[in-house]
């Protein structure tokens, strides 16, 4: 999958940047940049998706960090309510517009 150099996040424009030597992703709200990993291609759709919508979550003051787990990794937590989703549902539509082969 190509992906877009610019998302709409928030209203506000996003830059992604590609990773070829990582798995997974990143957000970083305070530059408004995705990263994500293309080491396993078959593996960038969903990686997208995850931080597209948790940057969405974050934006709208819905991510909170709940703990620090045993294992270091960060444990968020999500809440919202069915008008937030909603809007929510309409952001991620809007980031993801212009990609033709999500898939």
């Amino acid at each position: 999958m190509k992906l877009p150099k610019i998302i709409i996040v928030g209203g506000q424009e996003w830059t992604i940047k590609e990773n070829k030597k990582m798995h997974g992703g990143r957000f970083y709200g305070n530059k408004r940049l995705l990263e994500i990993g293309t080491k396993d291609p078959k593996d960038v759709p969903s990686v997208l998706l995850h931080e597209v919508i948790e940057s969405i979550l974050s934006e709208r003051d819905c991510r909170y960090d709940q703990y620090g787990g045993m294992d270091g990794n960060e444990n968020f937590l999500f809440n919202f309510d069915h008008k937030q989703f909603i809007q929510v549902v309409k952001d991620i539509a809007l980031a993801l517009k212009d990609i033709k082969d999500f898939s």
